[in-house]
């Protein structure tokens, strides 16, 4: 069982790597193999740095029509770089998610008009 000052290290270094965009699988099995937890204890620590980031984002007052916008560009990006590189199930995936991101968020109004 890690100290407190442990899992404190844990969720910023978590906190981070989801902050750089890292998948939320990814980060739990890195976690593990880094710091030799089970995947359920790392799974519990990314769930607190990921509610980290939310309350630092409410913290600071981003609207949520900016974040969409961010996501949205960084979608855009990643269909262009994957489409350069000719992986068309990158693509295929970017597309579906900015999809998404358009029918539950206030951002496809904009986009409409």
């Amino acid at each position: 069982m890690a100290n407190r000052s442990a899992v404190s290290e844990r969720v910023d270094w978590a906190a981070a790597q989801l902050a750089e965009c890292h998948p939320t699988s990814a980060v739990v099995s890195e976690m593990s193999e880094r710091w030799g937890c089970s995947r359920r204890q790392s799974q519990r620590i990314v769930k607190r740095a990921h509610q980290l980031l939310v309350d630092d984002l409410e913290l600071v007052g981003v609207e949520r029509v900016h974040v969409v916008a961010q996501l949205h560009n960084a979608l855009l990006t990643a269909m262009a770089t994957a489409l350069s590189r000719n992986q068309p199930a990158v693509v295929v995936g970017a597309s579906r998610a900015l999809r998404r991101l358009w029918k539950t968020s206030a951002f496809c109004v904009t986009m409409a008009l």
